[in-house]
């Protein structure tokens, strides 16, 4: 079975006392939780807390019915054509084949990239696969030393929704597909083996939109995911992937329940709509309308690799990773706070800092020219550069952005003028809607796929008043200690 691995959530209160916020387990994860550790390499691991679920979608009535979720707000007056397809426009690439391993992760990630770089007038790319697969997961790897996949895993199949995103924002670096080709059969190789990468694109944005945890999606999450296809490109989704749910022997009508299945098991690229597909052609749907899926599995399968899924599908708004700001610019330097993008949250109500130290890497000047950091609903925040590493005084910090946020992910600034000439420090500062609460990506070592990771001390803060700074090595929840980094990071030419 072909899956990818999308995290669960770990939800922490940040007030003046940091206690572990128990949650109330969603069915999704009970059912999870009984499958046996075989079975469970053929799913999608389900968010684990059902406020999880309630916390990602609100709805707000001012005239006009709207929606906030993972990604915005979208009144229901706005106007769609009642069909759009990526490929006919000119901005998907070609289909390709993931074989028998569990890599759709890699491929519906790298999709929708490359299906946004021609969006923003780009030249046509064909990414290794291989590439990031081998650069993040440690399971492809024959040698017990010096592994250059960061996520433990313990083979090439399975990756979790962050997993591209730490490819892109830490400067790890792309080749080609003629470079490093894909294996199509489980293979390890050696360190020796692994090719370094080199920076070919960089990305601005990065949106993890749980548009709604399960459940068919509403006329507004519909419209919800048509304005970013239409805006980036194809989107990154996930499925419950069963042939024999297929409506035709052709296996291009598809619907789910959840009488099928608990859990998605399956990565795919979201790549256009069309409102007038039949709901005939879905066994129990109740709607016309579909999504146009572009999947992984070769040319041959299906219309050429194309299919389509019905909106009452029971999971395809559910997770769904969307990728911005795909452009050539490269830099000297990248500095990264964490190893890893990690997907557990830390869970606030009204002001959260964090800030990251950054050592010098040339001895001579550099121009600061973007610096990318974390982002979450409801959400406030400031962006600082202190020169003096000073985490208390923003009369000496340099502003670099602000501005609001109904999003969960990475969202970057471009710069000009600013000289860094010695050690800087990132300040990151957010203040929570009333009434609300929100979270941002931060890396912590608690989870299976980070445990290994070395966290450093003394170079990464948080705070809950801008005065008072603890280290992130060093946080206390409830009884437990985690150790934690920030996913900020910076880029400087010289």
């Amino acid at each position: 079975m072909k899956k990818v691995i999308i995290a669960f959530l770990l939800f922490f209160s940040l007030n003046q006392v940091y206690a572990l916020e128990l949650c109330t387990p969603s069915e999704e994860y009970l059912n999870y939780e009984k499958l046996s550790e075989e079975e469970k390499k053929n799913y999608i691991e389900p968010i684990r807390c059902k406020e999880a679920m309630n916390n990602r979608k609100e709805i707000i009535s001012n005239g006009a019915v709207q929606i906030r979720n993972g990604f915005g707000k979208l009144s229901l007056n706005s106007t769609l054509s009642n069909k759009y397809n990526l490929m006919e426009e000119g901005f998907i690439t070609s289909i390709k084949n993931q074989y028998s391993l569990g890599t759709c992760w890699a491929f519906s990630a790298i999709s929708a990239i490359e299906s946004n770089s021609l969006k923003n007038g780009l030249e046509e790319y064909d990414f290794s696969e291989a590439h990031m697969i081998y650069s993040l997961i440690s399971g492809g790897y024959s040698d017990s030393q010096g592994k250059v996949g960061k996520y433990k895993t313990t083979d090439l199949n399975g990756g979790q929704i962050n997993y591209p995103a730490t490819y892109y924002f830490n400067g790890i670096g792309q080749l080609f597909e003629e470079e490093m080709e894909y294996p199509k059969t489980y293979k390890t190789i050696t360190l020796d083996e692994y090719i370094e990468g080199r920076n070919i694109i960089s990305l601005e944005r990065f949106e993890i939109n749980n548009v709604n945890s399960y459940g068919i999606c509403s006329e507004d999450e519909i419209e919800t995911l048509k304005t970013k296809i239409l805006n980036y490109g194809a989107i990154q989704g996930s499925m419950y992937m069963k042939e024999s749910l297929f409506n035709d022997p052709n296996n291009d009508y598809y619907i789910s329940t959840k009488d099928n299945s608990t859990n998605a098991n399956h990565g795919i690229s979201i790549i256009g709509w069309d409102d007038t597909i039949s709901k005939t052609n879905f066994q129990n749907a109740t709607r016309d309308g579909a999504w146009i899926i572009k999947n992984s599995w070769g040319d041959t399968w299906s219309n050429d690799g194309i299919f389509y899924i019905s909106y009452d599908d029971h999971f395809i708004c559910k997770n769904v990773a969307a990728y911005k700001g795909v452009s050539n610019e490269t830099y000297d330097n990248y500095y990264k706070a964490a190893d890893v993008m990690g997907l557990p949250e830390f869970y606030f109500d009204n002001y959260f800092y964090t800030s990251a130290k950054f050592t010098k890497q040339s001895s001579e000047n550099e121009d600061l020219k973007r610096v990318s950091f974390p982002i979450g609903e409801n959400l406030s925040y400031k962006v600082y550069l202190a020169k003096d590493n000073i985490l208390n005084n923003k009369t000496n910090c340099i502003l670099l952005k602000e501005g609001t946020s109904d999003v969960l992910g990475i969202d970057s600034v471009n710069l000009n003028d600013i000289t860094i000439e010695d050690d800087f420090t990132i300040i990151t500062e957010y203040q929570v809607s009333s009434g609300k609460t929100s979270s941002i990506l931060t890396m912590c070592n608690n989870y299976d796929d980070m445990e290994d990771l070395e966290i450093s001390s003394n170079n990464n803060y948080y705070s809950n008043n801008g005065s008072n700074w603890y280290d992130f090595n060093s946080i206390t929840v409830g009884s437990n200690t985690l150790h934690c980094e920030p996913n900020i990071y910076a880029y400087t030419n010289i």
